[in-house]
């Protein structure tokens, strides 16, 4: 049985805690028998828990072109021909030559490897063509990536599954949309002032037709910039502005809630919004746009409804949900577990190793 070796996480930057938490939900699940490796810069940029410290190999940080051999020369003294399988895990489009040229050298060695694909990034994916096996976060991912290496005879999906429990729904405000921004966490000042404003538009015309809908606002969601007050003349003051300190806490918003709002307008944010799977698995159904690549899922198992990202169509959602929360709650909570569950995922990476074994 061959040992794993992840890379990514930290030593192919840009990396994030999503990228971390899916490397360590994989070691966790491994076969007891099955040795593992998580090859490191030295000061990981992530705070999650480090696997056993004989399995955390740092490599010298000693200027880019050492940093650059290291690991090759790592890769050619202990992960030779039948040893190893090496699952890189890149978030975007930065050291794809370097990365390119990494999984060639394996090619050469003999060695097999896994690419997980987390986002709709054509740079990344040509650069994956040498991968023994090509996993995609998503259908938008998994379809691009056909389309672009129509050659490549392995690639699979697997959703991206972190969810240790589902916590179970209380009682449900019947009326209390919960809007998580995530068009306005990005760098562009355009889709940030669209989205802010299709949420204040959206609140407006509840006003007018007297709903009685209440809408509460992670403050993650409104990120501080100037247009934001001038946006905001005329909302009433009861939009509630949560502040959450740990999971269990903002987990009894998406428990309690009648919904969850996620708003996007283009490709910018193709990978799955981690706020949503967590939403998904307290029950909680989701409206959004097609441009969250989960919407499908959501759309086609009833967690949910799709939405055009006009003020009018939002609405128009929310009163859909309304009608019936509790089935597409439950369709939810069922959805999360049956696609996003640690065993779940963890199964299939497992299935792709023991396949990669025999290579």
């Amino acid at each position: 049985m061959k040992e794993v070796v992840y890379i990514g996480t930290e030593l192919l930057p840009p990396y994030n805690e999503m990228c971390a938490k899916l490397v360590y939900t994989l070691i966790k699940n491994l076969l007891p028998e099955r040795q593992y490796k998580v090859l490191s810069l030295p000061k990981p940029g992530v705070k999650v828990a480090s696997p056993a410290n004989h399995n955390y190999i740092s490599l010298p940080d000693r200027g880019p072109l050492a940093t650059a051999l290291s690991l090759p020369l790592y890769l050619m003294k202990h992960s030779g021909r039948g040893k190893s399988i090496i699952h890189f895990m890149v978030l975007a489009a930065r050291h794809t030559r370097y990365v390119s040229s990494l999984l060639s050298f394996c090619k050469l060695l003999g060695v097999p490897t896994v690419f997980t694909l987390l986002k709709k990034n054509s740079e990344v994916i040509l650069c994956a063509r040498n991968a023994s096996v090509i996993v995609a976060q998503t259908e938008p991912v998994m379809e691009t990536t056909r389309m672009l290496l129509p050659e490549h005879g392995n690639i699979h999906q697997i959703y991206g599954g972190t969810l240790e429990t589902h916590h179970a729904a209380v009682e449900r405000a019947k009326k209390e949309v919960l809007f998580v921004g995530v068009p306005l966490l990005w760098e562009r000042r355009d889709l940030k002032q669209r989205g802010v404003n299709l949420l204040f538009e959206t609140i407006r015309h509840f006003q007018g037709m007297n709903e009685g809908v209440h809408f509460t606002v992670l403050n993650r969601a409104l990120p501080n910039v100037p247009f934001i007050n001038e946006m905001a003349r005329g909302i009433p003051d009861e939009i509630m502005e949560i502040r959450h300190e740990s999971v269990s806490d903002i987990a009894n918003y998406y428990s309690s809630s009648s919904m969850l709002l996620c708003l996007h307008f283009d490709d910018h944010c193709p990978d799955p919004p981690l706020s949503v799977i967590e939403a998904l698995a307290c029950g909680c159904p989701i409206v959004t746009t097609k441009f969250n690549s989960l919407y499908r899922l959501i759309r086609d198992k009833g967690a949910g409804v799709t939405v055009e990202p006009d003020p009018s169509s939002v609405a128009e959602g929310i009163k859909k949900v309304l009608s019936d929360v509790e089935s597409y709650s439950r369709n939810a909570h069922r959805l999360a577990r049956e696609n996003f569950a640690e065993n779940v995922f963890s199964a299939s990476y497992n299935k792709i190793y023991a396949l990669l074994d025999n290579a």
